[in-house]
């Protein structure tokens, strides 16, 4: 094997461990998942990068949401389709808004 293919090769890891629940993902659902859970028995949350590295610091520079009194969840969807260009889905951007 040569150095160059040495270099690029995953790290192997050869120790097991045991956690009631493993969240694939380090976002903000992830993250959320494991705090919900964290009361119900152990966590691991495994990510592929550094642990601030999830999608969801990149989602249109933030995470939008109502909240404002001047807000509702109709204007969050209608929000998000327009920034969603055609590639949302409205049932699903409906449930998360609620």
């Amino acid at each position: 094997m040569s150095d160059a293919s040495r270099a690029v090769s995953p790290p192997r890891h050869n120790s097991s461990s045991h956690s009631d629940v493993l969240i694939i993902g380090s976002g903000l659902a992830g993250v959320r998942l494991a705090l919900a859970l964290a009361s119900h028995g152990s966590v691991r949350v495994i990510t592929k990068s550094a642990r601030d590295e999830g999608n969801s610091r990149y989602a249109q520079g933030g995470i939008a949401a109502a909240w404002r009194e001047s807000d509702s969840w109709e204007k969050h969807v209608e929000d998000t389709m327009v920034a969603g260009a055609g590639l949302c889905r409205r049932e699903g951007v409906e449930r998360t808004a609620r």
